[in-house]
């Protein structure tokens, strides 16, 4: 995206360019809630009408979680908790998980003979 560029060299997105990221957003979050809502009802339904197992039910249940992870990452919409309550404890969480994955990374080098082969 060409956008306008500051004093200081950086780029930045246009009115237009943001109004547009912003659309994007809107509809992919509501597909998301779509797609989520979706998966997770066909599958407590069928448990709840012994369609399946319960072996099978928390099979899905976990496939469910690897998939989407928590809808409000970090944080719960419990009655009484405040929007900015659940905004810090998503800022938090994200923080914690970022910090790990930088701090749990392998620090050996990577050999030309290690790196993944195109087909």
């Amino acid at each position: 995206m060409a956008g306008k560029h500051s004093e200081e060299g950086a780029d930045f997105l246009t009115s237009q360019e943001m109004q547009e990221w912003l659309s994007q957003e809107v509809k992919d979050s509501a597909k998301a809630h779509e797609l989520r809502v979706k998966e997770a009802t066909a599958f407590v339904t069928a448990f709840a009408n012994a369609e399946i197992s319960p072996e099978e039910a928390m099979r899905r249940r976990l496939a469910y979680d690897q998939r989407w992870g928590d809808a409000l990452f970090g944080a719960t919409a419990a009655k009484g908790v405040s929007d900015e309550a659940i905004l810090s404890s998503i800022d938090a969480a994200r923080e914690q998980s970022l910090n790990a994955s930088w701090t749990n990374k392998p620090s050996r080098k990577i050999n030309r003979e290690d790196a993944p082969r195109g087909r």
